[in-house]
């Protein structure tokens, strides 16, 4: 599945990251956010979310995370 997903850079991912987080209302005023490199077995994204700045609420942070799991169907995260 990974194979057949657009490569992006991490940078780009990051800034989608941002732009999505801060789509959402309980988002709004996000900085940063950061993704981390995941080792699935057989197929599935190989990146998620690590960190958003600054911290939100649990549940902020859920509606954000879940929103950007999205994009994380979309594209993999290319490079090394």
């Amino acid at each position: 599945m990974i194979a057949k997903m657009p490569k992006k850079s991490r940078e780009f991912l990051e800034t989608e990251c941002v732009r999505i987080a801060n789509g959402q209302i309980e988002g709004r005023g996000t900085e940063r956010v950061t993704i981390k490199r995941l080792f699935p077995r057989g197929g599935g994204p190989n990146w998620d979310v690590d960190e958003i700045h600054p911290q939100l609420p649990a549940i902020a942070d859920k509606e954000v995370r879940d929103a950007i799991k999205r994009l994380s169907g979309r594209f993999a995260l290319g490079g090394n």
